[in-house]
């Protein structure tokens, strides 16, 4: 026994006495040593009697080596065990106060690090207990283990029962009013023992002694656990949790939105019961407040202090009123019904961003640590509470804080929360970011942006403790130590928990103080002014806008306070004006920022309603001028701002952009809700905006990393109302801009405006009658009231997309009337005929149907009957005339140039007296402008559509073109403007003027034009057929436009024929035309040229057989003489080859001249080679730094003898052209080739030359050849181009189709199967024969049949939607319960088809026998036999499925094949190693293993591995235990990979076993082994079995797969009906909605229990209305309503409701009728992976052919247990059957009699919901 215990056994206090523990010490050592001798001389001795013969050495030495380390060791040992007691014995607990009552806590830092060093030294211990030189200490050891253990468990539990009373004690205090007794008893209990646990720990303080020996604390902390729970329990059920009974029981069975509007019906009925009799029993005159407040439910129980209390007038009061039987709320004075909505007292709503879990206390951790260094003054309590209080309380929301910091303050009671900041700190931290951005030290990187759940995933790894980014070719990037990331999201819906639990959280919300402390004035007394103003009133008025008002588009409460506060900056002069600003003045400032922030967000009526509320409600009485009712007046605003100029920036400095010095930019963004809104919720686009508004800047896309600044900038945005398919903008964007709803001014206001611009036009000052101004004032209100009812009739559509009317057409209307004068108007009449055609041309010329336009000439007519007296002469057809202003003849003026022409017309609005003499004004006009332009002229076609729908535009050149067209106006400006500066600004006005005033645009789309084009075109046929190939135009075209339109219903791609399509057509017609005549008349030419030829031919044979006979005559005479003339000619031929010596001779002496002068000249051919390289680069840097323009052209044209350099350049140029140069001829001056400048002047008179030395792709030059032709494909399976695109290209679609497919393989078979000519084949000829006789009769009989075709397909297409339609009762009973509904009503419809006739029956076994066994198994690839189909211009491209990795098997291949074979991971940066490559590849034959190589080439599936075992593996070694290991690794990875086939039954998370893993652990086998036999034959089919599975696995995979393909089968089918005379896909889908809708329930009142259900009742409300508005094209069919289109035809469910509706299951109810005792029962549960043993209750193996099998009623309850029982399985519990952390729920404890080992091969299960 320790000698301190012996102190304790006599009663006295403890002494200790270091000296006797020295010389205890001393006597271990000195006893050990003298062992220690005694051993060694015994061991001495013993060694005389061993022979040298019978020593073992190594035995020796390795005695003699423990010998020296076991003293060694038991030293450590000895040491450490010492070191570890010594701690302990002087090991104290330390206490802290609670509240008043002294140290009844165990303080919380100092505990834990106890618990840290318990855990530490039981460390220790473990690793000495499992030394083997531990025998000294062996016993001393366990004793000090099993103290230590103790120890921690008793502390483990006691802080545990602590943390559970500071809890208690907390929700004590918050519901101290409904305590109950008996809790109140029990708690004071457990108070008690609680004070004499402490009390005993005071005595004892020590950590060891207090609780060893001592059994009471083992026994008594459980003890309290367990009553603190049951308190718990009861202060739960006394404020949460309230119930109150259903009158009526509502059975949990059919539709879930059915059985949940009963259900809320119900409850609604209940508790108004409740709430009557609740009324009831306080009238009653033996009320009581204590009974009536343990009665009611705590919505029933509400206390005042007085009736006329404005705290009591301002909250929601309830009335009861008998008479009505309706409980009635009110607000101020504002009254409504209350629908009965079930409030409860539930645990508060959990926060998505929350997160406590050991992420948490990691960084908690780690800050504690970083703040004790930092301060190390500071008690550990200080640092403790700061530290949770400041990493913790930036992520609560408001209602949470309060609950936060008063646990703080419970846990440490002593230490006062302080309020302030910590100035010094955010200096320091100002300082060091300052340094850091100065010197680099840190890198922050921002994402800043919305959050999807793909990328945020994929840096997880970067956000823990590994900081390492993980690439697809399996790159690890490791981030460095100095980076840091920080997300500025808006949300975080799409982040997983592990994502969440990886970042701290910071959530910026306004705080009620402080909402209006932005209020930054000059002036102290002006900002506290303010504030009260806000305080006052601002909060009532905005919870009125929310509540009664309908705002136009959502904006958060915050933003609504800066777009005021931002108003008032802006008004508010400032201090150096010197303006005396009042209380009342700042007021009146105030009401106006109000209307324009709250109020800039309604419309009209709404804020007549908030002005009214201003008046009668808030404190501050505005100072509002009184308007009568009767008056109406408004403000407009004047000036629009009409381009965006996003563009004009220039280069300031660095990185730095702007607009030129001293100027500010304003971007205007039209539309700017359009971008789309991508499946997470996010407009990427509005991202970038946001992001260049708040940042004043962009991110580099071609530089990454760096940011480009751009400064001097301003935005304006503007957007119609969202909603009805319209999206919103995110509210981060919205915040940066203020809100205004721009509202249409009234009737009255609209008729004001106008009518003061008109009337002081058409006055009598100006000489106008009488007749004419009432005419005018009459014409006002009826252009308004025509303007109104065309915006309620034509709106707008995706078809008619340009169908918007606004304020801009009654102001072009009378723009137009402005512009006539007294000389054309001069009676009313003129006057009519004139609005009639403004109106015309303003709104009707944008009409796209003749009904559109007819009904506009109709409601003209009706309006002029209305308001005028005669309208028959109005509305006569000769009343209709067109104005023009170009009908005058300009005055002759010889000194003015030709571009000047236009400018001297008169411009006289006047009516035209006909199209003839319109049409010749024009062609003048034409004929003028192609006489002075320089170039190609134009070529129109001057037609009466074309004639009457002239149409101003602008906004047609680009930034370049602008500069230099202004640039060329400067004379002209200058001689109009001789007082103003030329500026950039008063150019471009100048321009934009005579653009409105001279630039005209004409499309046309008529037969006439191609009369036009094809009239001077020269053809070989006569007029009249020329005639019909133009009708024929006309034709083909109509019939295209007809054929764009089938073509959307069948295929599901909009297609489009414009008028651009026809010129191409036109323009394609004359030059196949000319091809083709070409090409006919060299033929017709050869041909006639042969029959000449052959016809002198025969006229020569004969000629020449006579000259025959006489040749041969002479030929004999000649022969004679040429034998005398032989010896003759040889004397010669010696003189000749004398001579030919000579010149030879001469000649190489000539050579060796020639070659002196080649090394001469060689310096003078280098520099020429250098000069054109320097001219060729002078050319490039002129043609792309400085545009050329015309006049430089003509400059240079102009230059008798221009500089060398431009004579060189143009050199170059000839060459580009491929014209003629000079011969090479050396300019002794200049040293260079002498320039063919003559030949550049020809090439510059050419028209088009400059045209054609511009040639462009994107933003680079480029040379293109004749023919050349671009090809663009896409891999989007059914894109949607534009109109823009259809013109430009030749768009081509080769979706395979039924005909298609059906042509493709007819043109097999006959090339099969023809082998001569049909004509040959008599059969057929009498066939075709009598098949003749009978056309006729079968020609009736098809016109009978397509009549009833009609019939027949109208009543099929109402069972179009698919099987999800049928009703089971009329489907053949299913043979199987496995089957599910969905896949059987498919079946059955499938069934229906010949070919799938036996489908019902059986699927593998049809595929065998129609298609061959092959068909029926997997497919193991052959490389070899891949390779020899492939060539060096074929590719071979690998589709790869999750964990396949062919690289092992292509390098395989290429030793086999003896080729070399290159591989590369493609990745960024890797592109050039890849070109390396390819290059390498093309130069020799080889192989390239590359994912990313796409083209024409043979396509293979590689699948993850390859059934069987190879014969080169079976080879690898010999030794016995090779087979056996080899075939168990094949086999695990085949079970591995095999289980990944059946989904989440054989892993729940798909991961990625590749064939790395099989030759990774083959290899490790490998190095160990050699060879064996060979293994020859496996089964061709795997059945579950081996893998660990039931047979059932294998039909969730066939399910899986079938499901996959008829998925497949459903999206390429034509989308249209089967014939004529059927339902459209948009009509079906439009049926469905209506009825869908009719049926969906109304919206829930929107408690938390069922607010899951209500988005979802709202989206698919929201989408079916969407969706008909779509089909009826009033809005744009986006992807997701496509989507919602598609699925709804096939019978499926929308991927958006999918997304919605995860989160609700299937609630249902068995006949049940009590609750239990304790726990919940639970029913609806299904499992998967296994059956249920009714009788037994507990697991067994799965029915044949049952997939789910739902279980029974669960009791599910609590128990106390530690040891977990082996009997029961702990089975998963998801909500879907997709097994991901998002629908995993918890762990549930089934009976089994097999291992669970079993169930856990089996991916068993239970699921809440299987569909």
């Amino acid at each position: 026994m320790h000698y301190l215990y012996r102190w304790r056994l006599f009663g006295l206090p403890v002494t200790r006495c270091p000296h006797l523990l020295e010389i205890k010490k001393q006597l271990n050592l000195l006893q050990n040593l003298y062992n220690l001798y005694n051993s060694v001389i015994d061991s001495i001795s013993g060694y005389y009697d061993i022979l040298w013969l019978e020593l073992d050495i190594e035995k020796i030495n390795s005695e003699l080596m423990e010998f020296q380390n076991s003293p060694v060791k038991e030293r450590d040992i000895k040491r450490k065990s010492k070191q570890v007691i010594a701690e302990w014995d002087n090991k104290m607990f330390v206490f802290a106060n609670f509240k008043t009552r002294g140290e009844l806590l165990l303080r919380g830092d100092s505990t834990s690090e106890t618990i840290a060093a318990l855990e530490d030294s039981l460390m220790i211990f473990g690793s000495l207990m499992n030394n083997r030189y531990n025998t000294p200490f062996k016993t001393e050891i366990q004793k000090w283990v099993h103290y230590l253990s103790n120890t921690t468990y008793i502390i483990e539990n006691w802080l545990t029962v602590q943390n559970f009373l500071l809890i208690n004690v907390l929700r004590i205090k918050l519901n101290c009013d409904v305590i109950i007794d008996t809790e109140a008893k029990r708690f004071s209990n457990i108070d008690k023992s609680w004070v004499r646990i402490m009390a005993q720990a005071h005595e004892t303080p020590n950590v060891v002694q207090c609780r060893v020996g001592d059994e009471i604390m083992g026994q008594l902390l459980p003890h309290l656990l367990e009553q603190l729970e049951i308190c718990q329990k009861s202060l739960t059920g006394s404020r949460e949790g309230e119930t109150v009974e259903l009158t009526r029981p509502v059975m949990a069975e059919g539709y879930v939105e059915v059985w949940l509007s009963f259900l809320l019906k119900e409850s609604q009925l209940s508790l108004h019961q409740v709430i009557r009799q609740a009324a009831m029993d306080i009238q009653e005159t033996s009320f009581e407040i204590i009974a009536f407040l343990s009665t009611y439910p705590a919505q029933c129980c509400m206390h005042i202090k007085t009736p006329m209390d404005f705290e009591w007038l301002k909250q929601f009061r309830f009335y009861f009123n008998e008479d009505s039987d309706k409980m009635v709320v009110k607000v101020t004075d504002v009254s409504f019904t209350y629908q009965n909505e079930f409030l409860g007292c539930t645990d508060r709503p959990r926060q998505v961003h929350y997160d406590f879990g050991l992420q948490n206390i990691l960084s908690v951790l780690r800050t504690l640590g970083a703040a004790k260094r930092a301060n190390p003054t500071d008690t550990e309590s200080t640092i403790v509470m700061h530290v949770l209080r400041d990493m913790n309380l930036s992520k609560l929301i408001d209602e949470d804080k309060p609950l936060f910091l008063s646990l703080i303050e419970d846990l440490f009671p002593d230490i006062q929360l302080d309020k302030a900041g910590y100035p010094e700190l955010e200096v320091a931290i100002d300082k060091q970011v300052i340094f850091l951005m100065i010197y680099g030290h840190h890198i922050w990187i921002v994402l800043d942006g919305p959050v999807d759940a793909i990328w945020i995933e994929n840096l997880n790894s970067v956000l823990d403790d590994n900081r390492t980014l993980t690439l697809a070719n399996s790159d690890r990037i490791p981030m460095a130590p100095n980076c840091k990331i920080v997300f500025e999201p808006h949300n975080i819906d799409n982040a997983s928990p592990a994502t969440v639990s990886r970042n701290g959280m910071e959530v910026n919300l306004w705080d009620v103080n402080e909402k209006y402390s932005t209020l930054q004035m000059r002036e102290n007394f002006k900002a506290e002014i303010l504030r009260q103003l806000y305080s006052s009133s601002f909060p009532d008025l905005y919870r009125f806008s929310i509540q009664s008002l309908h705002c136009e588009t959502e904006m958060l409460e915050a933003f609504v306070i800066m777009q005021s506060i931002n108003m008032l900056q802006g008004l508010i002069p400032p201090k150096e004006q010197g303006r005396e600003l009042t209380p009342k003045y700042l007021e009146r400032l105030y009401m106006f920022s109000l209307m324009w922030s709250i109020g800039a967000l309604l419309e009209l009526e709404d804020r007549c309603k908030m002005e009214y509320w201003l008046r009668k409600h808030t404190t501050v009485k505005p100072d509002l001028p009184c308007i009568p009712e009767a008056s109406e007046d408004t403000m407009t605003i004047m000036r629009h701002l009409m381009r965006t100029i996003e563009s004009y920036v220039d280069k300031c400095m660095g990185t730095t952009y702007g607009p030129p010095a001293g100027k500010m930019m304003t971007v205007f963004i039209d539309h700017v809700n359009m971008p789309i809104i991508n499946e997470w919720g996010d407009q990427v686009t509005n991202e970038i905006v946001r992001q260049l508004m708040e940042q004043k800047g962009l991110y580099n896309l071609e530089k990454p990393g760096e940011f480009t600044n751009i400064m001097d900038i301003q935005f304006l945005a503007a957007m119609i109302h969202p909603g009805g398919g319209r999206n919103d903008i995110p509210q981060r964007l919205k915040r940066q801009f203020s809100v205004f709803n721009c509202t249409l001014p009234s009737n009255s206001s609209i008729d004001k405006i106008f009518g003061v611009i008109e009337e002081g036009h058409y006055c009598s000052e100006r000489g106008f009658s009488d007749d004419v101004k009432e005419t005018v004032a009459k014409l006002v209100p009826l252009t308004r009231r025509l303007w109104q009812i065309t915006k309620l009739k034509m709106l707008t559509t995706p078809a008619k997309f340009h169908y918007v009317f606004n304020l801009r057409d009654l102001s072009r209307i009378w723009q137009g009337m402005l512009n006539a004068t007294l000389e054309v108007i001069n009676e009313p009449q003129v006057l009519i005929k004139l609005w009639k055609h403004e109106c015309k041309c303003d709104i009707a010329d944008r009409f796209t149907t003749s009904e559109d336009a007819n009904w506009f000439h109709t409601a003209v007519a009706k309006l002029i009957e209305e308001e005028f007296e005669d309208p028959k002469a109005l509305l006569h057809h000769e009343a209709d005339a067109f104005f023009v202003d170009f009908l005058r003849d300009a005055p002759a003026r010889m000194d003015e140039k030709p571009e000047e022409y236009n400018l001297d017309i008169p411009k006289v609005y006047e009516p035209i007296s006909s199209f003839h003499q319109l049409r010749n004004s024009l062609n003048n006009f034409l004929y003028t402008y192609n006489e002075n332009v320089h170039g190609t002229g134009m070529d129109m076609v001057l037609f009466e559509d074309a004639m009457v729908h002239l149409v101003k535009v602008s906004n047609l050149f680009t930034r370049d073109e602008v500069d230099e067209i202004i640039s060329d106006l400067i004379p002209s400006f200058k001689k109009e403007h001789p007082q103003r500066p030329p500026t950039s600004e008063a150019l471009y006005d100048y321009f934009m003027v005579r653009v409105h005033q001279n630039l005209h645009v004409v499309l046309c789309f008529s037969p006439v034009v191609s009369e036009h084009f094809l009239s001077s075109f020269d053809m070989d046929c006569t007029a009249d057929t020329k005639m019909e190939i133009v009708q024929c135009m006309g034709s083909f075209q109509d019939g295209v436009a007809e054929k764009c339109s089938d073509y959307f219903p069948s295929y599901r791609c909009s297609t489009h024929v414009t008028p651009k399509s026809y010129l191409t057509f036109i323009q394609g017609y004359k030059t196949t035309y000319k091809e083709k005549h070409a090409e006919v008349q060299i033929l017709s030419n050869r041909i006639n040229t042969g029959l000449e030829k052959l016809k002198e031919a025969s006229e020569s044979v004969a000629a020449l057989s006579r000259e025959l006979e006489v040749k041969e005559k002479e030929l004999q005479i000649a022969n004679e003489k040429a034998d005398m003339a032989v010896e003759n000619v040889k004397g010669d031929v010696q003189k000749v080859k004398d001579k030919a010596q000579t010149i030879v001779d001469s000649i190489t002496v000539d050579k060796a001249i020639a070659e002196q002068k080649l090394e001469a000249a060689k310096p003078a051919l280098e520099e020429a080679e250098a000069a054109l390289q320097i001219s060729t680069w002078t050319m490039y840097n002129i043609s792309t730094k400085k545009a050329i323009k015309p006049e430089d052209i003509a400059t240079v044209h102009t230059l008798g003898r221009p500089p060398h350099l431009i004579m060189c350049i143009m050199d170059c140029v000839l060459l580009l052209f491929l014209r003629k140069v000079n011969h090479v001829k050396i300019d002794q001056e200049k040293h260079y080739t002498v320039p063919s400048w003559q030949e550049s002047l020809k090439l510059m008179t050419t028209g088009n030359f400059l045209q054609s030395l511009q040639v462009k792709i994107g933003d680079k030059e480029v040379d293109v050849m004749n023919g050349f032709r671009l090809y663009i494909t896409t891999k989007l399976p059914n894109p949607c181009y534009s109109p823009e695109i259809s013109a430009q290209t030749s768009i081509i679609d080769f979706t395979v189709t039924m005909k298609g497919l059906e042509n493709q393989l007819l043109g097999r078979v006959i090339l099969t199967e023809k082998q001569s000519s049909l004509e040959d084949d008599e059969t057929l000829l009498i066939v075709l024969s009598n098949t003749k006789k009978t056309a006729e009769e079968i020609t009736q009989k098809l016109q009978t049949s397509a009549e009833t075709e009609v019939q027949i397909n109208s009543a099929r297409e109402e069972y179009r939607p698919g099987g999800a339609s049928l009703d089971l009762k009329a489907c053949p009973p299913k043979p199987a319960k496995w089957i599910l509904d969905m896949t059987w009503l498919n079946l059955v419809e499938l069934s229906k088809l010949e070919q799938f006739s036996d489908i019902l029956d059986q699927a593998r076994k049809y595929i065998t026998d129609t298609m061959g066994e092959k068909y029926a198994e997997g497919v193991i690839l052959d490389l070899e036999k891949t390779w020899e189909e492939s060539d060096p211009r074929t590719p071979l491209i690998c589709f790869l499925s999750m964990g396949s990795d062919p690289t092992d098997s292509i390098i395989a291949l290429g030793k086999r094949l003896k080729t070399e074979t290159y591989c590369v991971s493609m990745g960024q940066g890797q592109g050039i190693h890849a070109r390396k490559l390819l290059q390498q590849t093309m130069a020799h034959e080889g192989q390239s293993g590359n994912r990313h190589f796409t083209g024409r080439g043979i396509k293979e599936k590689n699948y993850p591995y390859e059934k069987g075992i190879n014969q080169d593996l079976l080879d690898a070694s010999k030794m016995v235990q090779w087979k056996p290991l080899l075939y168990a690794v094949a086999f695990l990875h085949s079970t591995i990979q095999e289980r990944c086939k059946v989904g989440s039954l054989g892993w729940t998370i798909p991961y990625e076993f590749n064939q790395a893993d099989f030759n990774a652990a083959v290899q490790f086998i490998q190095n160990h082994l050699n060879r064996m036999d060979t293994k020859k034959s496996f089964p061709a089919y795997d059945t579950p079995e081996v893998f660990g599975l039931h047979p059932n696995a294998d039909i969730t995979y066939q399910s899986k797969v079938s499901r996959g393909i008829l998925d497949t089968i459903l999206s390429i089918c034509p989308k249209d009906s089967s014939g004529g005379g059927g339902e459209t896909q948009e009509a079906v889908v439009a049926t469905l909605a209506d009825d869908m809708l009719e049926r969906l329930p109304a919206d829930y009142v929107p408690f938390e229990e069922i607010e899951q259900m209500q988005r979802v009742i709202s989206l698919v409300r929201s989408t079916l209305t969407d969706l008909k508005l779509a089909i009826d094209r009033t809005i744009v069919m986006n992807e997701n309503l496509r989507d919602a289109l598609d699925c709804m035809y096939n019978g499926r469910i929308p991927a958006s409701w999918k997304k919605c509706c995860n989160e609700v299951t299937k609630w249902m109810k068995d006949d049940i009728t009590s609750p239990p005792s304790e726990g919940v029962y639970v029913y609806g549960l299904y499992l998967e992976g296994a059956g249920w043993d009714r009788r037994n209750m507990r697991l067994t193996e799965s029915k044949p052919k049952v997939l789910f099998e739902l279980m029974p009623v669960i009791r599910i309850y609590a128990e106390n247990n530690t040891a977990k029982d082996p009997r029961l399985y702990s089975c998963p519990v998801y909500k879907k059957s997709s097994r991901t952390d998002l629908n995993y729920i918890a762990v549930m404890d089934l009976k089994t009699r097999q291992p669970t080992e079993h169930w856990v091969l089996h991916g068993v299960a239970l699921l809440c919901d299987v569909k």
